[in-house]
């Protein structure tokens, strides 16, 4: 922590680039080190692109629960350019949230583990979450449907949950079951 702090105003950590800071980034999750909220300061965050974005959730979705992913996904959702994502990357993001709170939920592991359901909650409300086919819908709310009556709601309220066939929504109950 102390060593971010000294580093911070050398003139080099204002030349570094988006993919040097995305590393450093993806680098301080995976380790779950706590001080990875001191480098979203570094001037190199502002202008990260949306494919940069959704590889930091992608990299701390599939971190086991820790106050430091929870601070690193808050920190993540908040860029910009969260909103340029695809619609295949946001069922992508959706899918890996789903699979980290339901294994969560169910192994009790840590009341932390709510930031991955409330994750995913925030990427139902992303605009391109409304483009979703219903097969991009049926992957995360098949994951959640046995772990999260919350989750399970805001899948079911985009528009592609109206698209689901017979089959699908059979699928969904037996799973459910």
């Amino acid at each position: 922590r102390c060593l971010i702090s000294r580093v911070r105003p050398l003139p080099g950590s204002a030349q570094m680039d988006g993919a040097m800071l995305v590393q450093l980034l993806r680098t301080s999750v995976e380790l779950g080190m706590t001080f990875s909220d001191k480098l979203w300061t570094f001037p190199a965050a502002v202008p990260f692109s949306s494919e940069e974005v959704a590889s930091l959730l992608q990299a701390a979705f599939s971190q086991p629960t820790s106050y430091a992913t929870s601070l690193f996904i808050q920190r993540a959702a908040q860029l910009p350019a969260l909103a340029e994502l695809s619609c295949s990357r946001i069922a992508q993001l959706m899918q890996a949230a789903a699979k980290q709170y339901c294994r969560d939920a169910v192994n009790l592991l840590q009341p932390l583990g709510m930031v991955y359901g409330a994750g995913l909650v925030d990427l139902c409300r992303h605009s391109a979450a409304q483009q979703l086919s219903s097969e991009q819908l049926l992957q995360p709310l098949l994951i959640v449907v046995r772990c999260s009556a919350e989750c399970t709601q805001s899948l079911c309220q985009l528009p592609a949950a109206q698209q689901l066939g017979s089959e699908a929504v059979a699928t969904l109950l037996r799973v459910a079951l």
